[in-house]
Protein backbone atom coordinates (compact mmCIF):
# COMPACT_ATOMS: atom_id res chain seq x y z
CA UNK A 1 0.00 0.00 0.00
CA UNK A 2 1.23 3.23 -0.92
CA UNK A 3 0.54 6.47 1.14
CA UNK A 4 0.75 9.79 -0.35
CA UNK A 5 -0.67 12.26 1.95
CA UNK A 6 -0.60 11.91 5.96
CA UNK A 7 -2.17 14.65 8.52
CA UNK A 8 -2.13 14.45 11.74
CA UNK A 9 -4.41 15.06 14.74
CA UNK A 10 -3.88 15.10 18.67
CA UNK A 11 -5.32 15.70 21.85
CA UNK A 12 -4.28 19.32 22.63
CA UNK A 13 -3.53 18.99 26.42
CA UNK A 14 0.33 17.81 27.69
CA UNK A 15 0.76 13.99 27.65
CA UNK A 16 0.54 12.31 31.54
CA UNK A 17 3.18 10.01 30.87
CA UNK A 18 5.80 12.70 31.02
CA UNK A 19 8.35 11.30 28.82
CA UNK A 20 11.75 12.94 29.44
CA UNK A 21 12.81 12.49 25.45
CA UNK A 22 9.54 13.77 24.03
CA UNK A 23 9.82 16.94 21.74
CA UNK A 24 6.17 18.35 22.27
CA UNK A 25 6.52 20.06 25.19
CA UNK A 26 8.00 22.76 22.85
CA UNK A 27 4.43 22.51 20.56
CA UNK A 28 2.02 25.06 21.02
CA UNK A 29 -0.79 24.24 22.03
CA UNK A 30 -4.74 25.47 21.00
CA UNK A 31 -7.28 25.26 23.98
CA UNK A 32 -8.61 21.45 24.53
CA UNK A 33 -10.96 20.99 21.65
CA UNK A 34 -13.41 18.42 21.87
CA UNK A 35 -13.10 15.35 19.89
CA UNK A 36 -15.51 15.88 17.27
CA UNK A 37 -13.85 19.55 16.84
CA UNK A 38 -10.22 17.98 16.52
CA UNK A 39 -12.02 15.34 13.74
CA UNK A 40 -13.50 18.75 12.03
CA UNK A 41 -10.29 20.03 11.73
CA UNK A 42 -8.98 18.29 9.05
CA UNK A 43 -11.91 18.40 6.47
CA UNK A 44 -10.38 20.88 4.40
CA UNK A 45 -7.13 18.32 4.50
CA UNK A 46 -6.24 16.20 1.24
CA UNK A 47 -4.88 12.46 3.22
CA UNK A 48 -4.95 9.27 3.01
CA UNK A 49 -3.62 8.40 6.27
CA UNK A 50 -4.43 9.85 9.35
CA UNK A 51 -1.68 9.67 12.15
CA UNK A 52 -3.71 9.85 15.11
CA UNK A 53 -0.44 11.18 17.26
CA UNK A 54 1.54 14.47 17.42
CA UNK A 55 1.24 16.29 20.63
CA UNK A 56 -0.10 13.61 23.20
CA UNK A 57 0.18 9.81 23.28
CA UNK A 58 -3.73 9.72 22.39
CA UNK A 59 -4.33 6.64 24.05
CA UNK A 60 -2.83 7.71 27.30
CA UNK A 61 -6.95 7.60 28.51
CA UNK A 62 -7.59 4.84 25.96
CA UNK A 63 -11.87 5.56 25.90
CA UNK A 64 -10.91 8.92 24.63
CA UNK A 65 -8.60 7.44 22.10
CA UNK A 66 -10.65 5.05 21.10
CA UNK A 67 -13.67 7.39 20.27
CA UNK A 68 -11.51 9.40 18.49
CA UNK A 69 -10.35 6.83 16.06
CA UNK A 70 -13.68 5.58 15.43
CA UNK A 71 -14.94 8.97 14.88
CA UNK A 72 -12.18 10.14 12.88
CA UNK A 73 -12.29 6.23 10.51
CA UNK A 74 -16.65 7.44 9.99
CA UNK A 75 -16.05 10.03 9.01
CA UNK A 76 -12.99 10.02 6.51
CA UNK A 77 -12.78 6.27 5.87
CA UNK A 78 -9.22 6.22 5.83
CA UNK A 79 -6.19 4.64 6.88
CA UNK A 80 -4.66 4.84 10.48
CA UNK A 81 -1.65 5.22 11.93
CA UNK A 82 -1.45 4.92 15.82
CA UNK A 83 1.87 5.31 18.26
CA UNK A 84 0.93 4.80 22.13
CA UNK A 85 2.35 3.80 24.74
CA UNK A 86 -0.93 2.46 26.16
CA UNK A 87 -1.36 -1.22 27.58
CA UNK A 88 -5.11 -2.08 26.93
CA UNK A 89 -7.52 -3.83 28.66
CA UNK A 90 -9.37 -6.81 26.99
CA UNK A 91 -12.68 -4.90 26.68
CA UNK A 92 -10.26 -2.01 24.75
CA UNK A 93 -8.61 -4.59 22.77
CA UNK A 94 -11.72 -6.02 21.35
CA UNK A 95 -13.21 -2.77 20.60
CA UNK A 96 -9.84 -2.04 18.61
CA UNK A 97 -10.07 -5.41 16.60
CA UNK A 98 -13.40 -4.66 15.50
CA UNK A 99 -12.59 -1.44 14.39
CA UNK A 100 -9.84 -3.03 12.57
CA UNK A 101 -12.00 -5.84 11.16
CA UNK A 102 -14.59 -2.42 9.97
CA UNK A 103 -11.30 -1.05 8.62
CA UNK A 104 -10.69 -4.11 6.26
CA UNK A 105 -14.03 -4.54 5.01
CA UNK A 106 -13.67 -1.07 4.18
CA UNK A 107 -9.94 -1.76 2.49
CA UNK A 108 -8.72 0.67 4.75
CA UNK A 109 -5.51 -0.47 6.94
CA UNK A 110 -4.54 0.26 10.29
CA UNK A 111 -1.13 0.79 11.31
CA UNK A 112 -0.16 0.61 15.10
CA UNK A 113 2.85 1.11 16.82
CA UNK A 114 4.25 1.07 20.24
CA UNK A 115 6.50 3.74 21.38
CA UNK A 116 9.52 1.81 23.20
CA UNK A 117 13.24 3.78 24.00
CA UNK A 118 14.73 1.72 26.30
CA UNK A 119 14.04 -1.32 28.77
CA UNK A 120 16.68 -1.68 31.11
CA UNK A 121 17.38 1.73 31.16
CA UNK A 122 14.28 3.29 30.83
CA UNK A 123 14.32 5.77 33.91
CA UNK A 124 16.99 7.13 32.17
CA UNK A 125 14.17 8.65 29.77
CA UNK A 126 11.07 8.08 30.64
CA UNK A 127 9.61 9.13 34.23
CA UNK A 128 8.45 5.36 35.72
CA UNK A 129 6.21 6.49 38.16
CA UNK A 130 4.17 7.67 34.82
CA UNK A 131 4.71 5.48 32.29
CA UNK A 132 3.68 1.85 31.37
CA UNK A 133 6.57 -0.46 31.79
CA UNK A 134 7.81 -2.02 28.34
CA UNK A 135 7.36 -5.27 29.70
CA UNK A 136 3.72 -4.99 29.75
CA UNK A 137 3.61 -4.86 26.05
CA UNK A 138 5.83 -8.47 26.18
Amino acid sequence: MNMKERVFVSFDEFCPFEYKHCYTYEIERERNRTIDEIVDSISNEVFDIVYVSQKNDNFANPERGLELYEKIFDKYNTNLFIITRNVFNSEQLTRLKSLHSKMLDNKKQLFFAVSLNATTSIEVCENIQNTPSPYKHA
